[in-house]
């Protein structure tokens, strides 16, 4: 991926701003190169390159409508800008709260309700068919006969890979229960980690990394938003049995509230029980597979297989 030099950065700031650039506030590079930037006529905004997927469109008209719609996001300065293999693009800068030190994970209860606010906003703004496929974490229905997908952030190929049995055991029968839900696809956040979503005490302040988006049944997005919304930065939180509960509890509540002021909505199954369970445990099993391809698995195997005996007994009809 080519990186957003001094050069190019000021061309594209006088192209689409007609300012120049005081400086730099910060800069990082993992998925993609984002740099935010101080301009000339006193705004902050951040500026991201990565691969061109067709699905950044989409992505991003998505998060300028939740952020009219009053839900706490960055708003798009512009739709995505290709430029040969990549989409680059710009969006106001929001700072973390004054209080945030570091990243934390929230109470789950309030995770889940703000989860829940941002589907609904969600419902109405977007066709569900320009949101495919999903994230690699969250593609357990690809188009490969294998088990695994690519992975997002690496060449190998993962079905190469010798696993434990039981975590390629485990695997499949997760497969098996989320390919066979019949749920209809909404769309939604799917990396609701605590490195993407800042909280100010109990008050939800911005959400970040919109181009997860993802369109899967409510109980698939819900799930996995359960299994990693304490995980912080590189290492994971490992959101308990009894916080990812608590998760579904509060989410379960929320969508109870909506159903009494009148939205209409199907209701929550044992079969959706399943599909929640499966879909957090699947993440963290796609990311235990890609830990053992890069030789980094051991210090979290037993944490891993400890979380495999407690969940897959849940998915279980």
């Amino acid at each position: 991926m080519a990186r957003l030099d001094e050069r190019r950065l000021a061309a594209l700031i006088a192209a689409k701003f007609g300012v120049g650039i005081i400086g730099r506030l910060f800069e990082h590079e993992h998925l993609s190169h984002v740099v935010g930037l101080l301009l000339t006529d006193g705004r902050e905004v951040v500026v991201k390159a990565r691969p061109f997927d067709p699905r950044h469109l989409s992505c991003t008209r998505a998060q300028r409508a939740l952020y009219f719609a009053g839900f706490p996001c960055a708003r798009p300065l512009c739709d995505p800008l290709e430029s040969g293999d990549e989409a680059v693009s710009i969006e106001e800068f929001v700072p973390p709260p004054g209080s945030v030190r570091e990243y934390s994970a929230p109470n789950a209860a309030a995770s889940a309700r703000a989860f829940r606010r941002m589907l609904f906003l969600a419902s109405s703004v977007w066709q569900v068919s320009n949101f495919s496929p999903p994230p690699a974490w969250l593609d357990w229905d690809h188009a490969g006969s294998a088990l695994w997908p690519a992975p997002d952030d690496g060449p190998e190929d993962l079905n190469a890979i010798s696993a434990p049995g039981w975590l390629t055991d485990a695997a499949g029968q997760l497969r098996q229960v989320l390919r066979s839900h019949t749920g209809l696809p909404i769309v939604g956040h799917g990396a609701w980690e605590a490195r993407n979503v800042f909280w100010d005490g109990d008050r939800l302040a911005v959400v970040h990394d919109w181009d997860s988006l993802a369109a899967l049944p409510e109980a698939a997005l819900v799930g996995a938003a359960a299994g990693v919304f304490a995980v912080v930065g590189s290492a994971p939180g490992w959101p308990s049995l009894y916080d990812s509960k608590g998760f579904l509890a509060g989410y379960l509540d929320a969508r109870e509230e909506l159903w009494r002021a009148g939205e209409p909505l199907d209701a929550w199954t044992a079969a959706d029980d399943r599909v929640f369970w499966a879909a957090g445990l699947w993440v963290h099993l796609f990311n235990a597979q890609k830990a053992i391809a890069r030789g980094t698995f051991g210090p979290d195997a037993e944490r891993v297989r400890q979380r495999v005996r407690e969940r897959l007994p849940l998915t279980a009809g």
